[in-house]
């Protein structure tokens, strides 16, 4: 037999536990019957969750990527349901999105440029996915197709062969649409203006020959042949280097002469 301490501190728990659901009882009995007091809340939600919206979002998604990494079952049903949910409602979905994003566009605009201001990784994650949608849509080149052709070329463009920072252009056959190789902004551009056309590539050459002098240093003989060798592992260039301070890749090493072979 307990204490009367104890069963009067009992009694009042079950008390207010009984209040309370005779409250709710009331309220949802009000709330049924009642069309202007249901107005009324309805109104007051809306306006609780638009000014605490950011802050109910990242609550509840968290509570649910908690319960998906606790219940491997529990995320598989999640995803299944969000994708039935997303085939039956797909075209009704798109027009209240496109709907919503013109009524409330500053809105939206204020916080992407805030975001875009304050936030460096989402600055480098939009900008890589804008890149990777462009390739995608552009010459049809996934993100493992890209870097796959990049490993190909030991990370360096396919034509001067020097190392960037930035990421590598698509080129591609302005005729057939073919992919060709990857290639720096430079060499794109300039490969473009000279149309494609080896003839006045090779005349370019001549003339930058004739004008600058050899590309060996010293002022050696102009170049006559090129030798293809592999690059060195151990070659390791800094990114943050201008473009003009950087080597040039091994891959292709200019020589003239025996004393030149002799240092391959």
């Amino acid at each position: 037999m307990g204490s009367p301490t104890k069963n009067k501190k009992k009694s009042k728990k079950e008390n207010k536990r009984a209040n309370q659901t005779t409250t709710i009882s009331r309220r949802k009995k009000k709330y049924a019957e009642d069309a202007e007091y249901r107005e009324r809340v309805k109104a007051e939600s809306r306006a609780y969750y638009y000014r605490h919206r950011q802050e109910i979002i990242a609550r509840v998604a968290k509570r649910q990527q908690e319960k998906c990494e606790a219940d491997p079952k529990y995320h598989e049903k999640r995803n299944a349901a969000n994708r039935a949910y997303y085939q039956r409602n797909h075209e009704e979905r798109k027009e209240a999105n496109r709907a919503y994003r013109v009524e409330h566009r500053d809105e939206i605009n204020a916080v992407m440029r805030l975001k875009w201001s304050s936030d460096p990784e989402y600055r480098k994650r939009h900008n890589a996915q804008s890149a990777e949608g462009h390739r995608r849509r552009r010459y049809g080149v996934t993100p493992e197709d890209y870097e796959r052709m990049l490993k190909e070329q030991d990370g360096c463009c396919a034509m001067c062969k020097r190392y960037f920072g930035r990421a590598l252009r698509v080129d591609h056959c302005h005729k057939t649409g073919r992919v060709r190789r990857l290639l720096c902004h430079g060499c794109n551009v300039g490969f473009g203006f000279f149309r494609e056309d080896a003839n006045a590539l090779r005349a370019a050459a001549d003339y930058a020959e004739e004008f600058n002098g050899s590309a060996l240093a010293g002022g050696a003989a102009a170049i006559s042949s090129r030798v293809a060798v592999r690059r060195p592992r151990s070659i390791r260039v800094d990114p943050g280097k201008p473009e003009h301070l950087r080597p040039l890749h091994p891959l292709y090493v200019s020589v003239s002469g025996a004393n030149s072979s002799s240092k391959l």
